[in-house]
């Protein structure tokens, strides 16, 4: 969506069949991630069950059709009281309340660094001489086939790297975390950067099968710390960033800007270079009360739950488990406070970062601008 006033073109295609409603062995729970590419749409569900939809643009009575769900190899070493055996003494809400929960936080779809420089290099050379060069043809047909499905919250605190076509297991690395990884965000759907958050306070970058680029990003904590990263790695851990001194819930980054927002359980942001792992700055969002707006911290709950990062303008959107949703420029501005009045669980900009969409608790999904967060 570009355009506010697109509204009236959404149209609605739900699926005769979905693997969620089948009485099946997978596939159980909510939609934790949809991913959209040219002719597929992925659906990972709380399970960590993989379903692809094939998208068919011609069919007016059928546009999207059931093609295959897969079960995610070692699935059953999650935490999710959708992935565990009956008669489970742990209750769904201290799994929910968990350092290992499941949720939209936990799960990424990607090309890969290798696959997007390939893609960026034909075209280059295929805009230049109408040709590609012999040994490197790759469409995106073809790179959409292998993507990747990148995921945290086991029992073996690990993030796991699995292919979307058969759900093969790829690697399973910690990069260095001590305790469970509890979030991580992709740098878009082609990116090679990831960042995840850990109990232990820490945020790691790293890169995504690009052996070339982690080389030259690993800095000498992680050569020394952890061996440096291997040629053949999928996962490559290349920075450590500090600065909270809680455990983080929260990350987002973008690699146009070169930035890497995170915020923790005690309402800390911190901002660091994604390319360098250096911190920038830090501030704690805005209260707020029952009057409104305060600045100091008057409720009890000042946990980080969601930060998203618009790529053309810079600002940055926190929501607290206080219901506070903030806007702030990198440069730590406050722009805008108000109360949500609800749980978001997910936020995303359009239209040129002028729309901040929410989407939460209420089954409502809000455009709101972004100077006040009006709706």
């Amino acid at each position: 969506m570009t355009l506010g006033s697109s509204e009236k073109n959404f149209r609605c295609y739900s699926p005769s069949n979905q693997f969620a409603n089948q009485r099946g062995q997978y596939a159980k729970g909510p939609i934790l991630k949809l991913h959209v590419f040219s002719d597929t749409v992925v659906a990972m569900y709380a399970d960590l069950t993989c379903g692809t939809y094939k998208w068919l643009p011609n069919n007016k009575t059928n546009r999207l059709r059931a093609d295959k769900v897969r079960p995610m190899v070692r699935r059953y070493i999650s935490t999710s009281r959708f992935a565990m055996k009956r008669g489970s003494a742990i209750s769904a809400e201290l799994m929910n309340r968990s350092c290992f929960a499941v949720g939209n936080w936990s799960v990424g779809v990607t090309l890969g660094g290798l696959a997007k420089e390939v893609l960026r290099r034909n075209a280059l050379f295929s805009s230049s001489s109408g040709r590609l060069i012999s040994g490197n043809e790759m469409s995106l047909s073809t790179a959409e086939s292998s993507a990747i499905i990148v995921s945290c919250g086991y029992w073996d605190e690990s993030v796991k790297a699995h292919s979307v076509d058969g759900s093969r297991i790829l690697a399973s690395e910690n990069g260095g975390h001590r305790g469970a990884i509890r979030c991580l965000a992709l740098a878009g759907s082609y990116g090679a950067f990831m960042v995840t958050g850990g109990q232990d306070g820490t945020v790691r970058v790293w890169v995504i099968d690009h052996p070339d680029m982690s080389t030259a990003m690993s800095d000498a904590y992680v050569q020394t710390a952890l061996g440096g990263p291997n040629d053949n790695d999928m996962l490559s851990c290349c920075h450590c960033l500090w600065g909270h001194v809680t455990p983080v819930t929260s990350v987002t980054l973008d690699s146009n800007l070169d930035v890497v927002v995170s915020g923790s359980e005690k309402g800390l942001v911190c901002i660091h270079t994604l390319r360098r792992g250096e911190f920038v700055r830090s501030f704690h969002p805005t209260a707020i009360s029952s009057t409104g707006p305060t600045t100091t911290a008057t409720t009890t709950n000042r946990s980080v739950h969601k930060i998203v990062i618009g790529t053309e303008s810079g600002i940055i959107a926190i929501h607290m488990e206080d219901m506070g949703l903030h806007t702030y420029t990198v440069n730590a501005v406050r722009l805008c406070t108000i109360n949500a009045q609800e749980r978001l669980h997910d936020m995303t900009f359009g239209a040129l970062d002028e729309i901040l969409i929410t989407g939460g608790d209420r089954f409502h999904v809000l455009f709101r601008q972004v100077y006040d967060l009006s709706t």
